[in-house]
């Protein structure tokens, strides 16, 4: 099994996560960079469920390829591989947190940027502005992993995914994840 402290860190990243959103517990996701592509939580796995065994490695010729030939692992990768793939497209990013907290997906709904409410927006990065995707598109589709690949390449370091819930990256998965609940307080507000 290649990256064993990597996919230990990634199974601890996601049952942190689940703090987020306590009542989903298989929804969201997360990935971490390595050379050549990423791995990613498996697909409709509860975070209790997951081990580091159960990681998928997607390479990023998937991107734009498909997942066949593409990926290893003993279960399919999460059904939002491609954004996340999308996402390393900066080569900033490191990690990618993705949830489905309460008040960001509520947020999610009006289809807009969230303004600098207070210092907390510093920790989200250097935008004046959380952005929105423009439109709904489908979960794990060609047409919102091109959304997500826009607003990253335009700088952003986490995002509203329309009508849907919250993307925050960083350069490590800890760094992602504080800004996913930052992103949730922020939007409470």
């Amino acid at each position: 099994m290649d990256y064993p402290e990597l996919r230990e860190k990634l199974v601890e990243t996601i049952i942190k996560g689940v703090e987020l959103n306590p009542l989903l517990r298989s929804a969201g996701n997360c990935s971490v960079r390595i050379s050549g592509g990423m791995l990613i939580k498996p697909s409709g796995m509860t975070p209790e469920e997951i081990k580091p065994e159960n990681i998928a490695l997607v390479r990023f010729e998937a991107f734009g390829g498909g997942l066949e030939g593409n990926w290893e692992g003993t279960d399919a990768p999460s059904t939002e591989w491609r954004f996340h793939l999308a996402s390393y497209s900066r080569p900033y990013v490191n990690a990618v947190v993705h949830t489905h907290s309460p008040h960001t997906q509520a947020f999610s709904c009006y289809r807009k940027g969230l303004p600098p409410l207070s210092y907390l927006n510093f920790i989200m990065g250097p935008d004046d502005e959380i952005p929105c995707t423009k439109s709904f598109e489908p979960a794990g589709s060609d047409a919102l992993a091109r959304q997500v690949k826009e607003l990253a390449n335009n700088g952003a370091d986490s995002m509203f995914i329309a009508n849907h819930g919250f993307i925050a990256y960083g350069k490590t998965l800890n760094q992602a994840l504080e800004r996913a609940r930052v992103g949730e307080a922020l939007a409470q507000n």
